[in-house]
C-alpha cells in the first residue's frame, strides 16, 4: 500500500483471480503463476543468475541469504551495522542491533556489529557533518580481535532504516566492500523498504 494505495483496485483483482485457483500449496509444491513468474525473471537475467526462491518476508529473505552465505564461505561468522534491522527470524534478529535485543538471551554465536557510519552522531564522537570513515576502520579493528577466523557476510542496509534514515557517506561502500573482500566476507544489501 506504500506504493499503489490502500486497497487499490488492481490489487484487489489479482488477489480475487489468484483465489480462484490456488490460495495454498505445500511449500515443496510450486504453482503455474509461479513457474511463469520464475521463467519471466529469469529470461531477463544473465545465466548465472537461473536460481531462485520467492519467500514472503524480507526476514525469510535476510535468513536465505545469511544461510547461503554461511553454506558457500562455510563459515557463520556474520557483521551488520550496529543500527541494523534485518528482521525477526533466528539469524536475522542476531544481526539486527537497532532495537529487540532485549530479554531473548544469547543470540547466534559469530554475530558481530560495527558502528553505523552516521554523520550527524559520530558513533565513536569523531567527526561531525563529513564521515571520514574512522568508524568503518575501528569497527573493522574491533571484530578482528573478535572474531575465530570463519567469516561469512556483511548484512548491511544501503540506507539504514530503523537506525535513523541515514544513507552511506560517498565511497563507504567501495571501502566496505575492500574490507569485506580482504577478510574473506560476502556482501548482503538487505533494502526492503
Amino acid at each position: 500500500c506504500a506504493i499503489l494505495g490502500h486497497n487499490h483496485p488492481d490489487v484487489v483483482a489479482a488477489i480475487t483471480e489468484a483465489c480462484k485457483n490456488v490460495i495454498h500449496l505445500h511449500s515443496s509444491q510450486l504453482s503455474p503463476p509461479v513457474i511463469e513468474l520464475a521463467q519471466l525473471i529469469a529470461s531477463q537475467l544473465p545465466k548465472q543468475l537461473q536460481k531462485m526462491i520467492f519467500l514472503s518476508t524480507g526476514s525469510e529473505s535476510n535468513e536465505a541469504a545469511l544461510r547461503m552465505a554461511k553454506l558457500y564461505r562455510r563459515g557463520f561468522e556474520i557483521y551488520a551495522f550496529s543500527g541494523s534491522w534485518h528482521g525477526m527470524t533466528g539469524g536475522a534478529s542476531a544481526s539486527t542491533y537497532a532495537f529487540g535485543r532485549q530479554g531473548y538471551g544469547p543470540t547466534m554465536p559469530g554475530v558481530q556489529a560495527i558502528p553505523t557510519p552516521n554523520c550527524y552522531r559520530c558513533p565513536i564522537r569523531h567527526c561531525r557533518d563529513k564521515c571520514d570513515m574512522t568508524c568503518l576502520e575501528a569497527g573493522f579493528d574491533m571484530t578482528d580481535r573478535q572474531n575465530v577466523g570463519v567469516p561469512a557476510a556483511f548484512i548491511f542496509e544501503p540506507i539504514i532504516s530503523a537506525g535513523g534514515m541515514i544513507e552511506l557517506p560517498p565511497g563507504y561502500l567501495t571501502r566496505l566492500r575492500e574490507l569485506c573482500v580482504g577478510r574473506g566476507l560476502l556482501m548482503i544489501a538487505d533494502e526492503a523498504q
